[in-house]
């Protein structure tokens, strides 16, 4: 399975997330926390960002930042693995601290700036660690309201987006973010790591080297709310009905043909095959009925 592309640009805003290995703890109390944080603020003063949102669970983090100039890879290299050196010197411990390669998701500002930042704040309330993100010190929340910060975070770009309403803009970001609504980050997310629709995802695609890549994005994304397989199938009666829905599945729902032959415990030629024998049956069905026609 391919790397999912990672594009870099000026001005891009980015939902990371970074989780430890095997889903161990990466901050064990309150001392790892701060330290984390230190070396953000450094990070984003040496290469420019804006931090938005953050949030520091206790085996993964959220941040949400924009980068000024189109360098968010050497920032996370110099984040995660600074954090990893001195976490390991700390604990008497070696090896990778973080699962793997850490997930970035494209934001369009315009339209979910303010959605990803009640996402990544209530992480700890719906994790039931507590009943108010007020409660919990290590997410952006309190930095947001109060003077007391735990690092140099760009609330006023924030608390703009609400001035032009009658009540304080404190208060409705509290407000904002204490409301019952909650957001489905997956069902508006195009290509997998876009949040935002075709029009924005093919905007954000002229700076990643793998343009030529849109057209497969942009047909997956079509198959958001696609069935499982196994509602697709249920019950097979015969070979034929199977070899039906084979086709349906990869033609109208967009699953490959490995996917098909997994589920179906079949090998891939068979799946294949099936799907190519009924391709030219419905062409030959097609021409002929075309033929009648004339």
């Amino acid at each position: 399975m391919s790397r999912p592309i990672r594009i870099q640009y000026s001005g891009a805003v980015y939902h990371i997330i970074s989780r430890g290995n095997k889903k161990e703890a990466i901050f064990k109390n309150n001392k790892d926390f701060t330290l984390f944080l230190d070396i953000l603020s450094e990070v984003i003063e040496r290469y420019n960002w804006k931090l938005y949102a953050y949030c520091l669970m206790k085996n993964h983090y959220h941040l949400l930042i924009e980068t000024i100039d189109p360098n968010l890879s050497q920032g996370m290299l110099l984040l995660n693995g600074k954090y990893t050196q001195k976490f390991n010197r700390r604990y008497d411990t070696c090896g990778h601290l973080f699962q793997g390669r850490f997930k970035a998701f494209i934001i369009d500002r315009e339209s979910y700036l303010l959605e990803v930042v009640k996402y990544i704040i209530l992480n700890p309330v719906n994790a039931g660690i507590v009943k108010s993100p007020s409660e919990y010190k290590w997410s952006s929340f309190n930095d947001i309201i109060s003077n007391k910060r735990n690092i140099n975070i760009d609330f006023k770009t924030i608390l703009n987006l609400f001035e032009n309403n009658i009540k304080n803009p404190i208060e409705q970001f509290i407000e904002f973010i204490s409301s019952g609504d909650k957001f489905d980050y997956k069902k508006n997310l195009t290509g997998k790591i876009f949040l935002g629709d075709i029009k924005f995802a093919k905007k954000v695609m002229k700076y990643s080297r793998g343009a030529k890549r849109f057209k497969e994005i942009a047909k997956k994304s079509r198959f958001v709310d696609r069935p499982k397989l196994k509602e697709i199938f249920g019950r097979i009666r015969n070979i034929e009905r199977r070899n039906e829905l084979i086709y349906e599945s990869h033609i109208k729902y967009g699953y490959s043909f490995s996917e098909i032959a997994k589920y179906l415990k079949l090998h891939y030629s068979t799946v294949s095959k099936a799907f190519s024998n009924l391709k030219n049956r419905k062409k030959i069905v097609k021409n002929n009925s075309d033929k009648f026609k004339t």
